[in-house]
């Protein structure tokens, strides 16, 4: 491997000197960045992970850690992060601190092996150092370093760097241990986080430059020595084979993780939306580079809807150009055509051409592993530059340091905006007041904690200026799960008047906001869920899709209604239409299936046909995955009318049995004090109940 020479123009250090610079990476990083130990949790993936997380909450024991190696959290399977946080749970419990500076260790840790790997791969100690702090100091490293959820990045990317310096010793002295540490490196990052399944294709960029390793690429000008015999194409992917069924298997077991949280092909259809939004980003993610201002966690998804013209001929522009500068850069600075491959390569699991979970059209974390290499990119070329225009050493000392700065000063605004919920949520949605998804986040928060007046507020607001937010929904949810029906349902009624004021009577959310009045009122058997229902038909026929969720509700209240009035035949009718609406529908509407199957089936043994209500019983619970384990819960109300369907007609004994088989699970799952739990228990009492009456009267004609 040739090492460049020493630029003066950027200071390098002697091989003594650098075990000191990688220290002093270190503690700059962690000065940077340790105010992040003041921050709460955040209120969104935090608790999934952490402080709602049972296992976690244990700490280290025989079964927590089973369970980090054969258990998925989120649709995500990272058994070293989660080992990582029973760790962190066992020395300092469950408080955000302790967490929080662990995250930091692990990125200042990072950034130190980054800048040695580099280092001893461009052997530019000098041009290593800066690039290492741009990347490490770059204020969209704040989301992966200070949000706790993203622990998956920078463990990572800790075993990133071991795995680049890892490799670092494996060309310089080939063996097959020295090439098992490259294994291992990557498979520790992949049990960490899935994303670097292109390790092999990064290997390979640096095996073009900076460490020489191309036969072909040699003899066109790249102007490497020969400190080791090259090869070609061919033997290079060949030894990458390890790598690439690592990769293999990482992409299979995140598709087999992720399969029930990837966003549906209708949502975003490839060539529709995916694919001009991944290249739009790729030019975007450049553009927060330059000018990271605004940044926060959730960026808005445009959807098919908002594909412009701007975003398909930008993305394409952007992406021509990048492959074109990285052309012309190859004999000259071939840095800056190996960087920019890197961070093109590393961006490509994250860039949503394929499916992927979430609904996000970029995210400065994804950002972590692609900056490496811009980073490089950036560093050598503005290093080359300075020294065909002559200038002094230190102006561009001074220039390096200026920019470190400015990064400092928007860390500091960025980890403050990170404090907890409240704050970090408030300052989204004074980025970005339109943001659909955040604003519910909010409320919903502001309502956990008992703010009930100010999640109120919070989502008049939002309702006025949103139509379609689902803020009051969410707040008349949680006041519901807290057991206060009234508070919830006065909830729904001033977001359905807020809604009527600000957007009409008529308007598709305004019915929309209907349609979950009517559902808790009808949970709580109020008989005005059944008037507004009826009143609402027409305008919901008029205005809404039969297939929309609003919709539904209120035509099953309606069915539900006329069942109660005595017209079976009417609740068919309506049942039916919402059976029909929910096969029709590309949302998964089980909740909605299950209704309607029991008020259809209700309607039809009203009717004298009680082996078609028990055989659309039976279907529909095969089709809902049965009676089996937690199922037993999900589909308990599905069980409960079968139970009722065959005990009214004298099958007690089939009834009885199929009550016991989820009777138990619901009080293993829910509690024996919950109501559905006792209401499973106290039909199946009263069946045992009719069994000994009916037994009774048969001994005693």
């Amino acid at each position: 491997m040739k090492t460049p020479t020493h630029d003066a123009a950027i200071t390098t250090w002697m091989p003594d000197d650098r075990p000191l610079a990688a220290v002093a990476v270190v503690a700059i990083v962690l000065c940077v960045f340790l105010p992040a130990v003041t921050c709460d949790f955040i209120d969104w993936d935090d608790n999934r992970y952490v402080f709602e997380n049972t296992d976690v909450i244990e700490g280290f024991s025989v079964r927590t850690v089973r369970n980090a190696w054969m258990t998925t959290t989120f649709h995500n399977w990272a058994p070293l992060t989660i080992l990582s946080y029973l760790v962190d749970s066992s020395l300092f419990g469950v408080r955000p601190w302790g967490f929080h500076l662990t995250n930091v260790l692990i990125h200042a840790a990072s950034c130190g092996l980054l800048f040695l790997a580099i280092g001893r791969m461009t052997g530019t100690y000098g041009r290593s150092l800066a690039a290492t702090l741009l990347f490490a100091l770059h204020p969209l490293r704040v989301e992966s370093v200070v949000w706790v959820a993203e622990r998956k990045d920078v463990l990572s990317v800790f075993f990133l760097a071991a795995a680049l310096l890892a490799y670092d010793r494996y060309c310089r002295r080939p063996s097959v241990p020295r090439y098992a540490g490259v294994v291992v490196a990557m498979a520790a990052s992949l049990l960490s986080k899935a994303t670097l399944v292109t390790l092999p294709v990064l290997l390979l960029l640096l095996d073009a430059w900076p460490l020489g390793r191309i036969e072909c690429l040699a003899a066109r000008g790249a102007g490497l020595d020969d400190a080791w015999p090259r090869r070609s194409w061919t033997q290079l992917v060949a030894e990458k084979i390890p790598l690439l069924l690592l990769s293999a298997a990482g992409v299979v077991v995140t598709i087999a993780t992720q399969q029930e949280a990837i966003e549906e092909e209708w949502r975003t259809p490839l060539v529709a939306v995916r694919l001009p939004i991944g290249l739009w980003s790729i030019v975007r993610y450049l553009g927060m580079t330059l000018w990271p201002v605004g940044l926060h966690p959730l960026y808005c998804h445009p959807g098919s809807a908002g594909i412009t013209p701007l975003i398909v001929i930008g993305g394409a522009v952007g992406v021509a150009a990048i492959a074109l500068v990285a052309w012309m850069s190859w004999r000259s600075t071939p840095a800056v055509t190996v960087g920019l491959a890197w961070y093109v390569v590393a961006l490509s699991p994250v860039l949503g051409i394929v499916r992927q979970q979430g609904f996000q059209s970029h995210a400065d974390r994804f950002t972590y592993v692609p900056h490496v290499g811009l980073a490089i990119a950036v560093v050598w070329c503005l290093a080359d530059l300075v020294v065909r225009l002559g200038l002094r050493p230190r102006t561009v000392g001074l220039a390096v340091a200026a920019v470190l700065a400015v990064f400092v000063v928007a860390d500091e605004r960025q980890i403050l905006r990170w404090r907890n919920t409240e704050s970090l949520w408030t300052w989204v949605l004074a980025v970005e007041p339109d943001n659909d998804r955040v604003g519910p986040y909010l409320a919903g928060h502001l309502a956990r904690n008992g703010c009930w007046d100010r999640a109120i507020e919070v989502a008049t607001e939002i309702a006025i200026r949103n139509p379609r937010s689902r803020a009051f929904g969410d707040v008349a949810d949680i006041r519901s799960e807290q057991g206060d029906v009234a508070g919830a349902i006065e909830i729904c009624r001033r977001e359905v008047q807020t809604k009527k004021n600000a957007h009409g009577d008529d308007h598709p959310e305004t019915l929309d906001a209907v349609g979950r009045l009517v559902t808790a009122l009808r949970n709580a058997n109020d008989p005005e869920a059944y008037r507004l229902a009826r009143q609402a038909e027409p305008a919901v026929r008029r205005v809404l899709s039969i297939r929309h969720l609003a919709a539904c509700r209120i035509l099953l209240t309606i069915a539900t209604a006329a069942n109660r009035e005595g017209d079976p035949v009417s609740a068919e009718r309506y049942a039916r239409e919402v059976l029909e609406a929910v096969a029709r529908s590309r949302d998964d509407r089980a909740g909605l299936r299950k209704i309607a199957t029991n008020s259809l089936a209700e309607s039809l043994d009203r009717q004298g046909r009680p082996e078609e209500a028990i055989s659309l019983l039976r279907s529909t619970l095969a089709l809902l995955g049965g009676t089996a384990g937690s199922a037993a819960v999900e589909n308990s109300q599905v069980v409960m009318m079968l139970a009722t369907v065959l005990a009214n007609h004298g099958r007690f004994a089939e009834a009885s049995d199929l009550l016991k088989g989820v009777v138990g699970p619901m009080g293993r799952h829910l509690g024996p004090r919950h109501p559905a739990a006792l209401a499973a228990a106290a039909l199946l009492e009263r069946i045992h109940g009719e069994m000994a009456t009916r037994d009774a009267a048969a001994e005693d004609p």
